[in-house]
């Protein structure tokens, strides 16, 4: 790095303007001549003029020293200017996902049902107001594929997939140029990883008793910023089955304490839209010192956006870097909730209902040898640390 001027005000005798600064030879290279000044204040001024100039061919020089071989300044301030172009004549989001759907209005249910889906996974059309939008602050043109990583992170397999595709036919269409909302589909670059697989014996995979202990101990550390912790999402989510997106809408008067069940309401196009899934004693235990809130049961603001469902996951010992941790396998808390209650209770019209199946086929398929009897008793007999005691259970290293 060249040293940098002093820029220091001269006096020079004998002329008429004797006040001058010097001019180093980089900005005479740049066709900088010295000026003179009848007054030294003048010639101060120029200075800081001066000093100004050379501060921003430094910094040009050093902008270029770190571009990549075969890249300009000028082409990135091109590329800049274009991006700011773009971003200017484009929209929110929100207002292209609304401009999408009107689109599809000729299109099949399923297909116009499906972005409504998408923009409810991304926290858009929700009637919870306090619910952030994935990309709240950013216009579709400033919209990249790590923006959208960051959104389906959380999200099954399955549906890290399925938004990835639509949001790629959304991009393509609000691109294209009687709108020119942006230029790059950014939805193609999104990671979603390999497909979970299931056990070698092609049964589903379900956690086992010490792993949903691990769980619900990582859920009680994992917090939102007022402090509320993930127990409830994951005892419904266990003992009664429900859906992610289930789950997160039930609220805590959905929950009737005196009978021992909780209201879903489905998500799933198709599918009835209220049912009542009876909770087990250990379940209502886990659940009892929340009796007196109010609300949703699952923190809805950082449950996606600060990935409060990932954290929750790694500190109970999933989807570590370790090779000795399990990968989180979509629908663990279902399959698990399906396998033990069919292998516990034996009634398969009752987990239909639970699970909000209309026909057997699948399950029968899926849980009927997937679990055993002892293990399922083992899964209803997972009592909170302070009521073990009281019921014959003592854990060595539960948790």
């Amino acid at each position: 790095m060249p040293r940098a001027p002093k820029f220091k005000v001269r006096k020079e005798e004998g002329r008429n303007f004797p006040w001058t600064v010097p001019v180093p030879k980089e900005l005479k290279d740049m066709g900088i001549r010295r000026l003179y000044f009848e007054t030294q204040r003048e010639a101060a001024a120029h200075g800081i003029e001066l000093q100004g100039i050379w501060q921003r061919r430094l910094r040009e020089r050093e902008v270029r020293a770190s571009l990549p071989p075969g890249v300009s300044l000028e082409q990135v301030v091109a590329d800049y200017n274009e991006r700011r172009r773009e971003s200017l004549r484009s929209v929110a989001f929100e207002h292209a996902l609304e401009a999408f759907l009107e689109s599809r209005a000729g299109h099949s249910k399923r297909t116009r049902d499906d972005i409504r889906m998408m923009g409810r996974a991304f926290g858009y059309w929700r009637e919870d107001e306090t619910t952030l939008g994935a990309f709240d602050g950013l216009q579709l043109a400033e919209i990249t594929s790590a923006h959208i990583q960051k959104a389906v992170e959380p999200m099954t397999w399955n549906s890290r997939r399925k938004w990835r595709n639509l949001l790629g036919t959304m991009f393509t269409w609000c691109a294209k140029s009687q709108r020119a909302w942006c230029s790059a589909n950014p939805a193609p670059d999104v990671e979603i990883g390999q497909r979970p697989e299931r056990d070698d014996d092609g049964e589903v995979a379900i956690l086992s008793t010490r792993q949903v202990r691990r769980l619900l101990q990582a859920a009680t550390e994992t917090t939102n910023p007022r402090g509320k912790d993930l127990v409830p999402f994951f005892v419904i989510s266990l003992w009664a089955g429900g859906r992610t997106n289930e789950v997160r809408g039930v609220c805590w008067e959905d929950i009737n304490w005196d009978e021992n069940h909780v209201r879903l309401k489905a998500t799933k196009q198709g599918r009835s839209k209220i049912r009542y899934v009876a909770l087990p004693d250990c379940a209502m235990a886990w659940l009892r010192p929340y009796r007196e809130l109010e609300g949703k049961i699952t923190p809805q603001r950082n449950f996606i956006g600060k990935g409060l469902y990932v954290q929750c996951r790694r500190r109970a010992g999933f989807g570590l870097e370790d090779e000795d941790s399990p990968e989180w396998v979509e629908n663990y808390c279902r399959h698990t909730f399906a396998s033990n209650h069919l292998a516990h209770y034996s009634d398969i019209t009752a987990l239909m209902v639970a699970m909000n199946h209309e026909t057997t086929k699948m399950l029968f398929a899926h849980y009927q040898r997937a679990q055993t009897e002892v293990r399922a008793a083992e899964f209803y007999d997972i009592w909170p640390a302070d009521e073990e005691e009281e019921h014959g259970k003592v854990v060595d290293g539960a948790f």
